[in-house]
């Protein structure tokens, strides 16, 4: 959090930024652009180590598999923890020895990602561990 407030300001703006890319459409077009945009643009709502690992991630994965998995994780119908969960099992977020944190897309890296994509119904989370 900001000293003296503001991260609704910073959210906000960030959205506004990033909604164009994150319509259903644009993500089915090219779904890494729209990701790595959103990813650019987080100013601080992300740690350097969950911009890099999802990074690395999205430019590893191929683009049919990771549009299937994002386009399932955003616009289903199913619930919204089973998306999640099949999501971040999918994306192997895998611990790093010896520490708590995890390579990949972590859960609050998915909740940045849900809010660009619909930040009216998925506000972003902070997901410590």
């Amino acid at each position: 959090l900001r000293t003296g407030g503001g991260e609704l300001y910073i959210q906000e703006k960030i959205i506004r930024k990033a909604e164009p890319y994150f319509s259903k459409d644009k993500v089915e077009e090219n779904v890494k652009s729209s990701l790595l945009f959103g990813l650019k643009v987080h100013v601080n709502l992300l740690s350097r180590f969950e911009f890099s690992h999802a990074k690395k991630f999205i430019d590893l994965t191929p683009e049919e598999e990771i549009k299937d998995r994002v386009v399932r994780l955003f616009y289903s119908e199913a619930p919204l923890f089973d998306r999640i969960r099949s999501f971040l099992d999918w994306a192997k977020t895998e611990s790093i020895e010896g520490s708590d944190k995890k390579k990949g897309i972590n859960p609050t890296v998915c909740s940045y990602l849900l809010a660009l994509s619909n930040p009216r119904r998925y506000p972003t989370i902070y997901c410590p561990k």
